[in-house]
């Protein structure tokens, strides 16, 4: 691991200086404003004094205000690179542990360390490939030691007898403890060299995004001097434009972007660039009226403040005042020449890009299907929809090695997407969910192999709830029972639904019951980020032609991406129902508010295409994000009247409905019993009847019901 990634000790030194930049321009402002407070009337009569009083509260409360702010995002982009990379160094500094005690280090080790963080792709596989080697040496002493007690057992007669196993049972155990370390090992150094590449690719966006497009030097009063229009230092708004074109303003527009100003530009669609020159674009600019001149900059990204100083500019130029005539618009006609070259790289990635994802494009795989940006997907040799024997075989290897979580048979699914997706991320493939080339070579490799290939899976454990949720010791010693328990039959992926709900809505103050009683519909529902897996789903005959039975069924947004998840939302609208997620969210109205709770937490951008993380939840998103979204909602929920005036008091087991307060929360506890398990067991009714409303309303609510009440023997009242 030779490459050295970046320095911790620079690293933090870099967020000091940030934070004493902080600190100086605070002190700077409230200094500045003090003097603000004392610059009277009485102390600056007249229209002078007035104006430096209003530059002064601007530049205070607006410019330094602003470039206090972009510090600090800055400050906490560093402050969450920090907390990464001391994950990623503790993790790496604990490796030991591994053959010491045949356990996978903590990765959420987020404590200050020195030192430099290194990770060279190639040297790790060089390691892996070493540690390989000495499991193999070792799994051949252990068949040669199993060879050796077959002989001694033959040789073996009642009179004679041979003490063998002491010496033979310590080899098999040492060399099977260095099988099963060095296959933790190697699968310690991939997530390292995972969470490091993450880093990398985390730290970059999330500078890149916290720091301004363009910042143009802070007011000069000394300008004040020249002219009497206040324009920026070092020059007025044509100086500022050709700083910006060095920014290269192409790089930041999308493809829609670009076509936006051009049928603006030139009143039409499809405008032929090939023989335009920049004279072109300058002199269609100058004849815009001023309402398409504005449409056109904002959709370049300049503020409205900077719109209207180029605005005033152009006018003048137009005019032929301050000698500037020609100037300002050459300018903007540089910049979109420039902004058309790079709709020609655009437009050729874009048709390299179709041509590479045609082949798997079948799959439903998202827009950036990679999770290695330095690969390329090949072609689907196996995809969902596909079956057969040897689908069955790679689904068995799969749920072996723990990537597969379903049924077996010989059907490529939705769990077998995922599971697909998943081994392809943990080595370092194209993330697609389909079987190309690699990826089918890769698993042939491994099957055909003795060593296991365990899949590193998400466990919420104790710790985890710990370091995100502030929770009672009551509480936590419910979840911890819920977490410790193998006697209900969970699944892990339930288990961890049911854990970060339980967090959610424990740090909402709820009782034990009523959350118990809410676990009873989540075991009952869907898995984080899964569609709809059911034939009736889009009953209505996919009317829009998405195809959602091919693409979507069962799939998971992990895979589909939140860019098609969308495209499928909008598509359908409120024309058809299909369940997302751990609760299977249906309703159009819910479905959008879940999609908005993805885009916020992941930064799904309102323009312009995303980033794969951007695009693609990890396991860990979706279930905090659904988490989050459902504790909400359920939290301000309120119960239909329909509904409550078509409860059965028998099936609930009270004997008066009070619905004077119809919030779910509050409901409950208006109308439950005092004894706690019963409680539990009316909340998961409640839950159901009111909130997930399925099909089978009734029968399924009392299910639910009885299955709260076993949960709550287990983990509640102790």
């Amino acid at each position: 691991m030779s490459k050295i990634k970046m320095n911790l000790d620079m690293l933090e030194e870099v967020r000091k200086q940030h934070e004493i930049a902080m600190n100086t321009t605070e002190d700077i402002i409230n200094k500045g404003r003090g003097d603000l407070n004392s610059l009277t009337e009485e102390v600056w009569e007249g229209e002078d004094g007035d104006m430096a009083r209003e530059l002064l509260d601007d530049l205070l409360n607006n410019k330094m205000a602003q470039t206090w702010r972009e510090l600090d995002t800055i400050h906490e982009s560093i402050k969450k690179a920090q907390k990464s990379a001391y994950e990623a160094k503790n993790f790496c500094n604990n490796f030991p542990l591994i053959f010491n005690s045949g356990t996978m280090p903590s990765d959420k080790d987020s404590s200050p360390c020195s030192g430099d963080l290194m990770c060279d792709k190639e040297s790790c596989e060089q390691l892996k490939s070493s540690m390989e080697k000495a499991a193999q040496y070792a799994s051949r002493v252990k068949s040669k030691t199993e060879t050796l007690e077959s002989i001694l057992a033959e040789l073996e007669t009642p009179e004679a007898k041979f003490d063998y196993s002491s010496y033979t049972e310590t080899i098999k155990t040492q060399t099977q403890n260095v099988i099963d370390r060095v296959a933790i090992f190697n699968n310690a150094v991939t997530k390292y060299e995972q969470k490091v590449e993450e880093l990398d690719q985390t730290l970059a966006s999330e500078l890149l995004a916290a720091t301004p497009d363009a910042v143009p030097t802070p007011f000069d009063p000394s300008i004040l001097c020249e002219r009497e229009s206040v324009h920026m230092k070092d020059g007025d708004i044509v100086n500022f434009l050709e700083k910006y074109n060095i920014v290269d303003l192409g790089e930041r527009l999308t493809s829609t972007q670009i076509s936006n100003i051009l049928a603006i530009l030139f009143d039409k669609k499809d405008v032929n660039t090939a023989e335009l020159s920049e004279r072109d674009y300058e002199v269609a600019f100058l004849n815009l009226p001023e309402d398409k001149e504005i449409a056109i900059l904002m959709e370049m990204g300049l503020t409205r403040n900077q719109i209207g100083s180029i605005i005033v500019e152009l006018a003048e130029e137009k005019a032929g005042k301050n000698g500037v005539k020609g100037k300002a618009s050459k300018v903007i006609g540089k910049i979109i020449k420039k902004i058309i070259e790079k709709m020609k790289e655009l437009k050729e990635l874009k048709e390299q890009s179709e041509k590479d994802d045609s082949n798997g494009a079948q799959s439903g795989s998202g827009s950036n299907s990679s999770g290695n940006a330095g690969a390329t997907p090949g072609e689907a040799i196996y995809k969902k929809g596909d079956k057969g024997d040897e689908i069955k075989l790679i689904q068995e290897w799969l749920s072996n090695n723990g990537y597969y979580t379903d049924e077996i048979d010989d059907k490529y699914g939705g769990k077998m997407e995922l599971a697909i997706y998943r081994f392809q991320q943990q080595h370092g493939l194209p993330a697609t969910g389909y079987i190309d080339e690699n990826t089918k070579q890769l698993l042939d490799e491994l099957m055909n192999s003795a060593e296991p290939d365990p899949y590193q899976a998400l466990v919420i454990d104790m710790d985890y709830i710990s370091e995100n949720y502030t929770l009672t010791e009551h509480q936590q010693d419910v979840l911890e029972r819920l977490y410790n328990d193998t006697t209900l039959g969970l699944t892990l992926e339930k288990k961890n639904s049911m854990l970060i709900v339980g967090a959610e809505l424990f740090a909402l103050g709820m009782d034990d019951s009523f959350v118990i009683g809410v676990l009873a519909n989540v075991e009952s529902e869907g898995t984080a980020g899964e569609f709809e897996g059911r034939d009736s789903a889009l009953d209505s005959g996919d009317p829009q032609g998405v195809d959602y039975k091919g693409v979507f069924k069962g799939s998971n947004i992990q895979v589909i991406g939140l860019q098609k998840t969308l495209e499928l939302s909008d598509t359908i609208g409120n024309r058809g129902d299909y369940g997302m997620g751990m609760m299977q969210w249906t309703y159009y109205s819910r479905r959008i508010e879940l999609l908005d709770a993805y885009k916020k937490a992941m930064g799904y951008p309102d323009e312009g295409d995303p980033t794969f993380e951007q695009n693609h939840p990890t396991e860990e998103q979706c279930l905090t994000i659904e988490g989050a979204f459902q504790a909400d909602e359920i939290e301000s929920y309120n119960c239909a009247q329909k509904y409550v005036d078509e409860l059965t008091k028998s099936d609930i087991g009270i004997d008066e409905i009070n619905d004077k307060d119809l919030n779910l929360y509050n409901f409950w506890l208006n109308n439950t019993s005092s004894d706690p398990k019963e409680s539990a067991g009316i909340a998961a009714y409640y839950a159901c009847w009111f909130y997930e409303i399925p099909e089978k309303q009734r029968s399924q609510s009392i299910d639910r019901k009885n299955r709260a009440v076993e949960i709550y023997n287990v983990i509640g009242g102790k």
